[in-house]
């Protein structure tokens, strides 16, 4: 890989921070040629707390700072994935991690359902859920901050991301949907996922470059953020000059 590295803009998941990337950041050594956001609604972050939002933040980011490879988990592989598509000239390439997109269509009325019950109590829904996400081997220094991150998110943000990654008009979070925006990224990208079944689905979209870590949970990149480092480079590497302008 080129000296002249381009830079990345780190995007992190539902009810997370900039900050839950630093061990990423660490490990992959990219000092100042990488930065992360916070979205809208999370760690006091501005903006309107949905996909849009975040996307316009993103898009915000990008145009200050000019092109960079997207690194985005879970929602943040939601948000990333529609900047890539709206401005793929700001884009040099895109990882995501366990994306939140590719849910089966019949997953509409449970996630109406899951949406009501998240705003009726917002807190312990989606901690809930979280303790459930997290793979046998996470640390529980990971788990900790995690909850952390939760607990500095906007409460009624929870729903307003739900409702804009699945069920809003505009949602591309369900198998469809997905399949129609994913079919336009232009860019370089690598998926990475917990799931032989979730990789299945990014398969049939075209993406080439997949990994699965079998046994690992949603949090995958911060139970070894060294492995991820690793795998990040070097798919970085076998694209040489022909991926970007670096």
């Amino acid at each position: 890989m080129s000296d002249d590295l381009p830079r990345m803009l780190f995007v992190h998941g539902w009810g997370g921070s900039a900050r839950s990337w630093d061990p990423i950041r660490r490990a992959l050594s990219w000092g100042s040629g990488s930065a992360a956001i916070d979205l809208p609604g999370h760690a006091g972050a501005a903006g309107v707390p949905t996909v849009p939002g975040a996307v316009a933040s993103v898009l915000a980011a990008l145009e200050s700072d000019g092109p960079a490879i997207l690194v985005g988990h879970s929602l943040g592989g939601q948000v990333t994935a529609l900047a890539h598509v709206t401005r793929p000239d700001l884009v040099v390439a895109e990882v995501v991690i366990d994306p939140a997109y590719g849910h089966p269509d019949g997953d509409r009325a449970a996630l109406q359902e899951w949406a009501r019950a998240i705003e009726k109590a917002p807190s312990a829904t989606v901690e809930a859920f979280v303790d459930g996400a997290f793979g046998p081997s996470t640390p529980a220094e990971v788990r900790a901050a995690v909850r952390d991150d939760l607990r500095r998110c906007d409460p009624t943000a929870f729903g307003t991301y739900l409702r804009s990654e699945y069920l809003d008009p505009d949602a591309m979070g369900l198998e469809s949907a997905s399949t129609a925006i994913l079919a336009r990224r232009s860019r370089p990208t690598l998926a990475v996922y917990s799931t032989a079944t979730a990789a299945a689905f990014e398969r049939r979209t075209g993406t080439a470059d997949i990994l699965v870590w079998r046994g690992h949970g949603h949090y995958l990149h911060l139970e070894d953020p060294a492995r991820f480092a690793g795998d990040v480079r070097r798919w970085l590497d076998t694209m040489g000059p022909t991926a970007s302008s670096w």
